[in-house]
């Protein structure tokens, strides 16, 4: 199998793309990575490409591989495994055309504010982990085991400032008098 972190930019990514799936039922409601299965004589990123125009309709230029813990790709449970690559659409607007019924961009601190299936969160942590601008790394993903309105671990109460956090108007320690 393979999957597409499609970012904004392949070195220094803010946002995240995120597909609901709508099928199969087990799965269905459920935020993933847009990509699919290697058909037989195809290879990884030739399914890639197609997968992806397959079901967002784009063209994507192909960077860098996310490694899997393993270093054979992320665990698919019960039998896959898939190799995982970052990529930014150079044609086309995603659109969610096969497999999907809504496409979502997560700007930083967002990329894990959707249901993520399963499989995919240890991937969406691994992403963030080497994405600094994405910000949002303190951030658990939705939890059933959670009222809404209550907070994660890490997260801030409205107008609690961060480290490095500006007030409106407040001007960067580095930009001069």
């Amino acid at each position: 199998m393979v999957g597409a972190a499609v970012l904004d930019d392949l070195e220094r990514p803010t946002t995240l793309l995120a597909a609901r799936r709508t099928e199969p039922a087990t799965l269905a409601g459920g935020w993933e990575l847009p990509g699919g299965k290697v058909e037989a004589g195809e290879s990884p990123l030739h399914a890639l490409h197609r997968e992806l125009l397959e079901e967002l309709g784009v063209e994507v230029e192909i960077g860098d591989e996310l490694p899997g813990p393993d270093g054979d790709g992320w665990p698919m449970p019960p039998l896959y495994r898939m190799r995982v690559w970052r990529v930014r659409i150079i044609r086309g607007v995603p659109a969610p055309i096969e497999d999907h019924d809504q496409v979502r961009l997560l700007g930083p601190g967002e990329w894990l504010d959707v249901a993520w299936l399963p499989a995919d969160v240890p991937i969406v942590r691994a992403l963030l982990a080497v994405s600094p601008l994405a910000g949002g790394a303190r951030k658990e993903p939705p939890s059933e085991d959670r009222a809404p309105g209550d907070r994660a671990p890490g997260d801030r109460a409205p107008g609690d400032r961060a480290p490095g956090d500006r007030a409106p108007g407040e001007r960067p320690l580095d930009a001069g008098a």
